[in-house]
């Protein structure tokens, strides 16, 4: 038994072309995420599997910012 798709927007398409421009900058965050360790689940389980998904996205997260230079510029805090 074949499963039908539903038929493809057309490329013409202002929604199509928001997402395919989008695509990029995604395929390169998962890229990152499996170079940080989530190519492949270190443990067994879901709860674990997440939590791992969840650490690698933390340590990309910082590298983000200090890439940014967030740490080293404070924002002044009114007392």
């Amino acid at each position: 038994m074949r499963v039908s798709r539903p038929p493809a927007p057309p490329k013409g398409d202002p929604d199509t072309k928001a997402l395919l421009r989008r695509r990029p900058i995604v395929e390169r965050r998962i890229d990152h995420l499996q170079d940080l360790g989530m190519r492949k689940a270190r443990f067994r389980g879901r709860r674990k599997t997440l939590l791992q998904a969840l650490l690698a996205a933390t340590v990309a997260n910082f590298k983000r910012l200090v890439v940014l230079n967030a740490f080293e510029n404070p924002i002044a805090t009114a007392a």
